[in-house]
């Protein structure tokens, strides 16, 4: 009897395991940083939206004035996750001089971010910065990604295939839509319904 009341409770121990989200982190948060403006909000909500209901893991947004002010905050480890544009780091941050090959300049700031400040750069979700508002990086392009530290990375390692979700899903038209919808309802279901339509969540 006892052994059977044993094989009982490790079956309900199993299922409520198997139940729980994949990456769940209990107790743990993870913050999502980005410059106050309509793009990066957007982008922001839909993030926190997609990493909860994939994985259960509080997520936590904040905005920054500026782009230095979010480097700042990601360099000190008070964000997870920022999201920036690869020509603005290209120019702006790495110093370099414009270049229009755009996998080029993605590929150099992903090298360097990681070689030297311990950041990982994930594919881009399609739009640019000049589909959405005018950049100071000229004619170098600049497509918008999130990148996240390297050690959170290792707190959550399957964190970059829930992001790789969105790669590629959301072009100018469509960050164009979802931040002019957004500025005239409810931004939060406006960009959960965009991730229910596309199967996302």
């Amino acid at each position: 009897m006892r052994r059977k009341f044993t094989l009982f409770m490790l079956t309900i121990m199993f299922s409520a395991v198997m139940s729980m989200p994949a990456f769940a982190c209990v107790g743990k948060t993870l913050i999502i940083g980005a410059v106050n403006r309509p793009d990066m909000n957007t982008m922001s909500q839909m993030l926190s939206i997609l990493i909860n209901e994939r994985t259960g893991t509080t997520v936590v947004s904040k905005s920054f004035n500026s782009f230095p002010a979010l480097m700042d905050a990601m360099k000190n480890g008070k964000i997870d996750i920022m999201l920036d544009y690869s020509g603005r780091c290209y120019i702006d941050v790495l110093g370099k001089k414009p270049e229009r090959n755009e996998e080029k300049v993605f590929a150099a700031v992903k090298e360097i971010y990681q070689r030297d400040k311990n950041q990982i750069w994930l594919p881009p979700f399609g739009f640019s910065e000049k589909g959405v508002i005018t950049g100071n990086c000229g004619a170098t392009p600049a497509v918008a990604a999130p990148i996240m530290r390297k050690s959170t990375l290792e707190k959550f390692p399957a964190l970059p295939r829930v992001l790789e979700k969105l790669a590629g899903k959301i072009n100018n038209a469509t960050i164009v839509r979802l931040t002019t919808e957004s500025s005239h309802g409810n931004a939060k279901e406006i960009t959960r319904k965009f991730l229910k339509e596309n199967r996302l969540i």
